[in-house]
């Protein structure tokens, strides 16, 4: 039951972490185009409202391409991302510079099965 959390704010995580919870996981202070973790080494990841924050579209692919790398074979990847509809300060990625539908295939093109899709509500 161990657990790894990557996040460049990682150390500010400790407020919300119980002692129960912090002694079985690993903080990794990292963005998410470059994770300094073994590849195929993890049977789930959540990605969840993180990659919207990516400084740009290069990174966000980047992302992407680093996530599905530390997945195993059969490995599950929980993925949800707000698609804005317009720029919103703190999070370039949007609408207007990516669709839902090329987020998709980006996941396919990097060795992914999609199980199951869903527009997200717009924030």
């Amino acid at each position: 039951n161990n657990f790894t959390i990557v996040d460049p704010l990682v150390d500010n995580l400790d407020y919300y972490l119980s002692n129960s919870i912090s002694k079985n996981v690993q903080k990794v202070n990292a963005f998410s185009d470059d994770i300094p973790l073994p590849s195929e080494a993890y049977d789930l990841v959540f990605c969840w409202e993180a990659l919207d924050h990516c400084d740009n579209l290069t990174k966000f692919i980047f992302s992407i391409k680093e996530i599905t790398r530390l997945l195993r074979k059969d490995g599950v990847l929980f993925f949800e991302m707000p698609l804005r509809e317009t720029l919103i300060d703190g999070h370039p990625i949007y609408e207007g510079v990516i669709s839902q539908r090329e987020i998709v295939d980006m996941f396919k093109m990097a060795g992914l099965t999609i199980l199951s899709e869903n527009e997200s509500p717009r924030n």
